[in-house]
């Protein structure tokens, strides 16, 4: 117990801190109201540019963030440099290391100042800030749902993992904490320097030896993440054994607590730099097809053509509810074509990544058996005979080439000329005229090709789009996110909307401006927003909203005669 007692007193540490809060509290006050100031007029900026009557969703929400997270990294370094407050000059430290308390009582109180203490006081203005937003806009536009900004991972309105950002925002904090012990003189602009010189040393590296690797889920990135949230409590450690080591003398000394620093760095850089380039070389060896084949690697530009008969409904069927479109950036794209003879109904699509059935006049779609046992992270999909072929200039040029091995097992190669996505699974179905309904999950796209046909029902969250002079009796389309007619010509489409308010999708469809379309009778049902639908043309649009809902259409630059008729 007296060893307790002599390390540390929570009553000695209780009465350090509440002296050193006493004595930084004018400072700290000025701080803190420059802070929420400068809060405030990026609320009110944010606000006056993104809010206005014809607006349903929060726009200004992820600016906000941005802002917020931002502000908060650089405004986190900057208090974390302060660490030293008080102890810089040579008679401030005799003052400081004089005081009655032990090293660690003395800096665990300035570092409760300057991490843990800021952080939170950040919070309690960035949400004083934000509740002010929230209140004022939402009396002044009631039909706006206003969302705070999140502060955890995977948020419901924001589909973004937070845990990446709080790395580094702790992880370079506790940089600074160690520069404001390791440098007694400008510990911030050398701090920083020492941060430029490591992220221009690792992005060289980069550039020569990993340009190629695949870093959204490489064992590399993952080992990288933990050594970096490991390496938090390390430098706190060695910013406390650094401030145990300080002396009186201003001169440059190199303690025991400064080998341990440059040890650290150096062995950071090291650890990356190995990395990298062992990824790097072991890529050089290694053998894409020997990938595809034991299952850890998929080939999504080698495609299969099966015969089907004609089709009524397409849907996306998988009992595992693995959200692979999100850790994989599968693009699952739906593209459908019709023909004049039963004979010529067919469905192409990668066999090693989906697995498609039918039963009746429903085609179904899945991932394979082989994705779905793989784990998420390891999926690799490749691209070209060899499976090096640059898929990011693919998508720049927006076509690529693909091959299909036809029903007569001659492979032939085909030009995909919508070509925006990276690692696109598409499926491509072709069938007769007549009525057809498409039920997909968010993240799936579906594409009409060529032919004409009576109607067509798209139950997505994802995008509709017509790549030719499609013509069409009735279109229906329920919360569709996105709508890119080009040419189609429509006699009548029914928008629906909000019918998943659970979706953050739900209630909006922005629809491609085109001056080629045309559609005699649009209906707008529901509750939500149109966006750039006046950019498409129309005679006649009725707008039905929801009895506990409103619909928000926004049109401008009106060159054309059309008819907008209410509900009557």
């Amino acid at each position: 117990m007296s060893n307790i007692n002599n390390n540390f007193s929570f009553s000695r540490f209780g009465a350090y801190l509440n002296k050193l809060l006493v004595e930084r509290w004018r400072t700290s006050v000025m701080r803190v109201g420059i802070l929420f100031g400068s809060m405030l007029m990026i609320e009110f900026l944010v606000s006056i540019s993104s809010y206005d009557n014809h607006t349903s969703s929060d726009r200004g929400f992820e600016i906000l963030f941005v802002c917020y997270a931002i502000s908060l990294l650089v405004s986190g370094s900057i208090f974390a440099s302060d660490l030293m407050s008080g102890a810089r000059r040579k008679a401030e430290r005799i003052s400081a290391l004089a005081f009655p308390v032990t090293p660690f009582e003395n800096w665990l109180a300035r570092w409760v100042i300057c991490v843990p203490l800021y952080l939170v006081t950040y919070l309690v203005c960035m949400y004083a800030a934000e509740t002010l937003r929230v209140v004022l806009v939402g009396s002044v536009f009631p039909q706006i749902e206003l969302h705070f900004v999140p502060i955890f991972a995977y948020s419901n309105f924001l589909d973004w993992d937070l845990s990446p950002a709080w790395l580094l925002y702790f992880w370079v904090t506790a940089v600074y904490v160690v520069g404001s012990v390791f440098f007694m003189r400008r510990p911030t602009l050398k701090t920083t320097m020492l941060l430029f010189l490591m992220f221009w040393g690792g992005s060289l590296t980069l550039f020569l030896g990993g340009r190629h690797l695949d870093y959204s889920y490489s064992l590399l990135i993952r080992s990288l993440y933990w050594f970096a949230w490991l390496s938090v409590p390390f430098l706190w450690w060695l910013s406390y054994l650094g401030f145990k080591d300080l002396e009186v003398i201003d001169e440059f000394s190199f303690k025991r607590s400064k080998v341990w620093i440059v040890g650290y760095f150096v062995c950071a850089l090291v650890v990356a730099n190995v990395g990298i380039w062992g990824q790097a070389l072991g890529d050089a060896k290694f053998s894409y097809d020997d990938v595809a084949e034991d299952g850890k690697g998929f080939y999504l530009d080698r495609t299969i053509e099966k015969r089907i008969a004609p089709v009524t409904v397409i849907a996306y069927n998988d009992s595992s509810n693995a959200d692979y479109s999100s850790d994989n950036n599968i693009a699952f794209t739906v593209e459908v074509n019709y023909v004049n003879d039963a004979s010529q109904c067919s469905v192409i699509y990668p066999d090693e990544v989906l697995k498609v059935w039918q039963k009746d006049n429903v085609l179904y779609y899945a991932l394979s058996d082989s994705v779905q046992t793989n784990d998420g992270y390891y999926l690799n999909f490749l691209y070209g005979p060899d499976g090096k072929a640059d898929v990011d200039e693919a998508v720049s040029n927006g076509k690529i080439v693909y091959q299909v091995k036809g029903i007569d097992g001659k492979v032939r190669k085909v030009l995909d000329r919508n070509y925006d996505e990276r690692n696109k699974a598409r499926i491509i179905v072709n069938t007769l005229p007549g009525s057809l309904v498409v039920n997909q999950p968010a993240g799936h796209n579906v594409y009409i090709g060529t032919g004409k046909t009576r109607s067509i029902t798209v139950n997505s969250k994802g995008e509709l789009k017509f790549t030719s002079a499609f013509k069409l009796d009735s279109l229906v389309l329920n919360d569709v996110y996105r709508v890119d007619l080009n040419s189609a010509q429509i006699n009548v489409m029914k928008v629906q909307l909000g019918l998943d308010p659970e979706n953050e999708y739900a209630g909006d469809t922005e629809f491609v401006p085109t001056d080629k379309a045309m559609v005699n009778h649009v209906e707008v049902v529901g509750s939500g927003e149109i966006s750039q639908i006046d950019d498409v043309r129309f005679k006649r649009l009725v707008l039905l909203p929801s009895k506990d809902g409103n619909l928000n259409i926004e049109l401008k630059n009106v060159k054309r005669k059309m008819v907008v008729q209410g509900q009557e």
